[in-house]
């Protein structure tokens, strides 16, 4: 989720200035646009790039009782992880009509001099977004398997607004193979927002609520890509129960394949007999996640009932099962390769050679 709040490591300044609204004026000779839902956090962009960079309080240890508060920027699109700040706005002086402040980093400092638009500290506010490109993608390098890849934020105008980011990863590379891969990438999870009625259950009122997803790589070798995807629906006050997916592709021929259990015997959607019993085997080993929390929590028994809501994705030991996928709290349980490759047909076995050769070369 999309990191805004201040970590709790920083101290606040005693009397931050009252600068929660939307500001327009210039850092330096570039005219940008600010906006701060608080004295705590915030975001800017400079109008020529249209790019927001997100704000965060930052009060050094050695001035723990300063007046003016001071707000740290890491320069990248919003959904990144908190870091050292690079830069610093230092705030001088902020009223109901004008704030000047100076930027430091990099070892250069320019003034800050800017307007009031607006006292709503909104910073979805269309007087701010409207001037913002999207979507909006950051990317970091980072990689598995010991191949590269991109880590991408990426979210549209309601996205934003909202502060659900989606995170998703592009893989590195020009071929013609890599960029229907990415393609698909960006296409993986589901884009649909859920409708919240306004309290008289006319659907002509009804409000959308955008949902948001995360995709990670579980493996990324030469000949083979495996992600697995969350995608949070939007919520209208209830519990959303996220949806789940795997992907794998084969980077020779650009193959994408969604549905695992294909390379089965059965080729359906559903655990013979033998399979039940490996399955139980491991089930005293697993344990259920709670998604609100990302922890532990209970852990599997005979009472998640192997037959009921199974799906199957796979990590880099073997494939996982998900009992009660469909709930909010699954219960997911891994068996190694070796054990599932008698249950597989011919094209699941041929496949899953060929991913524990590659997997194989990174221990």
């Amino acid at each position: 989720m999309l990191v805004l709040f201040l970590c709790a490591g920083y101290a606040r300044a005693a009397n931050p200035p009252s600068i929660s609204g939307i500001w327009k004026g210039t850092l330096g000779a570039q005219p940008i646009t600010a906006c701060y839902t608080s004295a705590e956090y915030g975001f800017y962009y400079y109008d020529k790039h249209a790019t927001p960079i997100r704000l965060s309080l930052y009060v050094p240890a050695n001035l723990p009782d300063v007046n003016a508060a001071q707000l740290r920027f890491k320069e990248a699109s919003p959904g990144h992880k908190e870091n050292q700040a690079d830069s610093v706005w230092t705030i001088r002086t902020a009223d109901a009509e004008r704030l000047v402040a100076i930027w430091s980093g990099h070892g250069k400092e320019l003034a800050i001099r800017l307007n009031r638009v607006r006292n709503s500290g909104n910073c979805g506010d269309k007087s701010f977004i409207d001037g913002i490109h999207f979507p909006v993608a950051s990317t970091e390098i980072d990689k598995v398997s010991g191949i590269h890849y991109v880590k991408l934020s990426y979210m549209n105008a309601d996205e934003f607004r909202n502060e659900r980011p989606s995170m998703l990863i592009r893989l590195v590379g020009k071929d013609k193979i890599t960029a229907k891969i990415n393609a698909d990438l960006l296409d993986v999870m589901p884009d649909s927002p859920t409708y919240c009625p306004s309290g008289d259950n006319n659907d002509s009122a009804a409000t959308e609520s955008p949902g948001s997803g995360e995709l990670e790589p579980v493996f990324l070798t030469e000949h083979w890509v495996y992600a697995t995807w969350v995608f949070y629906p939007g919520s209208c006050g209830s519990a959303e129960v996220p949806e789940r997916g795997g992907v794998l592709w084969n980077r020779v021929t650009g193959e994408k394949m969604t549905d695992l259990w294909s390379w089965f015997g059965s080729g359906k959607k559903t655990a013979t007999k033998s399979l039940e019993l490996i399955i139980g085997r491991h089930m005293e080993k697993s344990v259920a996640r709670d998604e609100e929390s990302d922890e532990d929590v209970v852990a599997c028994d005979d009472s998640m009932g192997v037959s009921d809501d199974i799906d199957v994705s796979m990590d880099a030991k073997g494939f996982v099962f998900w009992l009660g996928a469909g709930s909010m709290r699954p219960c997911t349980v891994q068996v190694p390769f070796a054990e599932i490759i008698p249950m597989l047909n011919d094209k699941g076995r041929a496949n899953v050679a060929s991913i524990r050769t590659d997997l194989a070369r990174y221990p």
